[in-house]
């Protein structure tokens, strides 16, 4: 075999079987291509974590100041129901002290109309006496038509005042004199310190 036909044998066409250094040349373009997508890649993901970190911190804020005005809505009705509780409470304390006043001075008054003279007499007397500066001598005034009750009112309460009728007294008034003073009360009078005024009251 000659020379030259060996030479044709194992003649290689490069455009059908490369040579290596055409495979490095395409290795190193794939892999710029690959190192490209790769830092593409990682910038978009970079970019949804920021964006998805935003929209979190976004929702979280949201959820935060939704939580913050439920809660302050929360305080408002507690207190509203706070107000109304108290005004109701009020109001009807003010009207069963409003009943209770009632009831007090209807019994008040329906004993003082059934009260005898002599309870009368009696009550006016022991008045006088309990006063502070009630005097331990002087003389008692009253209509000659009590004069029997005002003796027996004064040896119950031991009080050594001496009886003096006085017809221009109302028959349900005393009259006590003494070096300290005059004093005078009568039924009427006995009997508005005992009933409740409702508008001192505030009722």
């Amino acid at each position: 075999m000659s020379s030259a036909f060996v030479s044709k044998s194992i003649h290689i066409d490069e455009s059908v079987y490369p040579l290596s250094a055409g495979i490095s040349v395409i290795k190193s373009e794939e892999l710029i291509k690959l190192d490209t997508l790769a830092t593409l890649e990682s910038k978009a993901v970079k970019k949804v974590k920021t964006y998805a970190s935003k929209l979190v911190d976004e929702h979280v804020k949201a959820a935060q100041a939704d939580i913050q005005q439920q809660i302050e809505q929360g305080w408002q009705h507690i207190n509203q129901w706070q107000a109304d509780t108290l005004a109701l409470r009020e109001s009807y304390l003010a009207n069963l002290e409003h009943s209770v006043v009632d009831i007090v001075n209807s019994v008040v008054g329906q004993l003082l109309n059934e009260a005898t003279d002599q309870q009368k007499v009696a009550s006016l007397v022991r008045q006088l006496a309990e006063c502070k500066t009630a005097p331990a001598q002087g003389k008692l005034h009253c209509n000659p038509s009590r004069a029997n009750a005002v003796r027996a009112a004064l040896s119950s309460q031991r009080l050594m005042w001496e009886i003096a009728s006085d017809p221009s007294l109302d028959v349900d008034a005393l009259r006590l004199t003494s070096p300290n003073g005059e004093f005078t009360i009568d039924w009427q009078q006995a009997v508005e310190l005992l009933f409740i005024d409702q508008s001192k009251l505030g009722l």
